[in-house]
């Protein structure tokens, strides 16, 4: 039995809530890096939510993905990705949250920064998330 790092568990994970949602997904991820992104191919994951009628809103910080007031390159052209995906950004001053929530009956809370967190299990934390699934 193959037993997949955290990092392949939580990518897994974003994937399938993209995959599963049938009206919104909202993730919270306060940092957004392009590279993340290419290497789980979200925005075609988006694309495909969005074709389905699904409503897809990143949530991210205004002033992490920063350096001397400027948005670094990655982060950059990662929220422009997102952005022609189809995906609806919402910039917050301050949020920290690194949350997905589906459809009224799935939330997962946890660590790991979603959209940016590195994919290599070489230079990836040790993250924890918690599940909470049912309609109430």
């Amino acid at each position: 039995m193959e037993i997949k790092s955290v990092t392949s568990q939580h990518r897994d994970a974003l994937k399938k809530c993209l995959e599963i949602a049938t009206i919104e997904i909202i993730i919270s991820s306060p940092f957004i890096s392009i590279n993340a992104l290419n290497a789980d191919g979200i925005s075609n994951l988006i694309k495909d939510a969005v074709g389905k009628g699904v409503q897809v809103t990143i949530l991210t910080d205004d002033k992490f993905d920063k350096k001397d007031g400027l948005l670094k390159t990655h982060s950059l052209n990662g929220r422009e990705l997102l952005k022609a995906a189809g995906a609806k950004l919402i910039i917050y001053n301050g949020i920290h949250n690194k949350t997905i929530f589906v459809d009224n009956h799935l939330l997962i809370e946890g660590s790991f920064n979603w959209l940016s967190a590195s994919r290599d299990a070489g230079y990836s934390n040790k993250e924890n998330s918690i599940i909470l699934q049912g309609v109430n």
